[in-house]
């Protein structure tokens, strides 16, 4: 009786007792009532653009000077082992890493973004290469990223840890830029 009522007047009191669909039912009804309708997200111009972004479909841009961050983390994921973490610093080329590399699980993924701050994936790599010395840690981090964290170099080679150090070079602090 007491959801009936809470369907039929949205303006009825809903308790603590009363389960989530009960509210998303008043809602429907009440956007109904009011005549609010949305196609939704699923529109077919939306499909074409996953599919356009999909690694499948992308077109390499590679032209001799440059190389296309789609083609390169498209190889690198097929070249990685499965068992790897993936540490992504902050900048211009974030969404890249981030699209395109896989991970075995959420452990697996380390983003290095403390406040935007470029220059934290290195350390937070080594200690991720450290902590998991059984698989390969990957480090992707911007060029500026990674003149601010050269010091880290001497410690990742003077301990020998298992990484691969990944440099998205735009010649430019990129992300600053935008």
């Amino acid at each position: 009786a007491e959801r009936q009522q809470v369907l039929q007047d949205p303006k009825a009191r809903i308790t603590d007792a009363d389960d989530a669909s009960v509210t998303a039912e008043a809602l429907v009804a009440e956007l109904t009532r009011r005549g609010v309708a949305v196609a939704g997200f699923h529109t077919a111009a939306l499909k074409r653009e996953i599919a356009e972004h999909h690694p499948s479909a992308r077109v390499d841009r590679t032209d001799g000077k440059t190389v296309d961050p789609r083609a390169l983390m498209v190889t690198l994921e097929g070249l990685l082992p499965r068992e790897r973490a993936i540490v992504q610093d902050s900048g211009h080329f974030i969404g890249w890493p981030t699209i395109y590399l896989t991970v075995p699980d959420a452990t697996s993924y380390i983003f290095a973004n403390d406040f935007m701050v470029v220059g934290l994936a290195q350390a937070m790599a080594f200690g991720a290469a450290i902590a998991r010395p059984d698989r390969l840690t990957v480090a992707v981090i911007g060029d500026g990223g990674m003149m601010m964290s050269l010091g880290e170099l001497d410690t990742i080679v003077r301990y020998k840890a298992p990484m691969l150090i990944v440099v998205m070079n735009d010649s430019a602090y990129g992300i600053e830029v935008h």
